[in-house]
């Protein structure tokens, strides 16, 4: 009866020191740490490699070259003049060169929008999380908070505890750069900002975990015309006696 009674004793206790939140008060139970990894998506879904969700612009540059040389040369000719005092005077025709190079470079601005981020959580110690909320706040790019584009979400994302082989991360994917937020920017004149996210919940030993990561924010819209710089360049070569 003892040996059955034992077992029941420690569960209950356990299940009470749960509620009364000891393991959370407990230094022998740390808090769940968590690194947290940015990947920015295009609208197709495909990762880009950029710093910052928004328009993005890509440039790219066709070099085209034309080069032309023209080399004038005059056949040497002598004259031969003979004078009083017998001497003899001797002239030469003189020599000529033109070169000239025309280069043009072509560029082309290409404009895509980077609108939804992909965070992937890895557990850093042998404490799992359970974040249940996700809020995004808005900023200027003077740090001024907008309150009309803050979001509030619902989630649900377990992070299991560090592995001694290691642990896969979790995924979640948001979009930030919204039609909304586009919208916003452009009327107020903001071309660049950040999106502060703040994820909050519970670890596996009673703590409540909020952890925060930030994404900047593009909003400038670059100049779409082709351009076609030319340069060129001649040098030339007169009479030379």
């Amino acid at each position: 009866m003892k040996k059955t009674l034992f077992p029941v004793v420690m569960v209950l206790c356990l299940v009470f020191l749960s509620g009364c939140r000891w393991f959370a008060d407990n230094p022998m139970f740390p808090t769940a740490k968590l690194r947290i990894e940015i990947e920015i998506l295009d609208e197709s879904g495909s990762s880009i490699s950029t710093g910052s969700v928004g328009i993005i612009s890509r440039t790219s540059i066709e070099s085209q070259s034309a080069t032309s040389s023209s080399f004038i040369q005059s056949s040497g000719q002598e004259t031969t003049t003979s004078t009083q005092e017998g001497t003899t005077e001797e002239s030469s025709e003189s020599q000529s060169a033109t070169y000239t190079d025309t280069s043009s470079v072509t560029q082309e601005v290409s404009v895509i929008f980077a609108r939804s981020v992909q965070f992937t959580f890895y557990p850093l110690n042998k404490v799992g999380a359970e974040i249940t909320r996700c809020r995004i706040y808005y900023y200027d790019a003077q740090g001024n908070h907008i309150p009309s584009l803050e979001r509030y979400f619902f989630v649900y994302i377990l992070v299991p505890p560090l592995e001694d082989e290691g642990s896969e991360g979790v995924s979640w994917t948001v979009e930030i750069f919204s039609n909304e937020v586009q919208n916003y920017f452009s009327s107020h004149g903001i071309t660049a900002g950040q999106a502060l996210l703040v994820f909050e919940g519970e670890d596996s030993a009673g703590h409540a975990v909020s952890y925060r990561t930030s994404v900047n924010i593009s909003a400038a819209m670059p100049d779409t015309e082709v351009a076609v710089p030319e340069v060129s360049s001649s040098s030339s070569c007169q009479s030379c006696q």
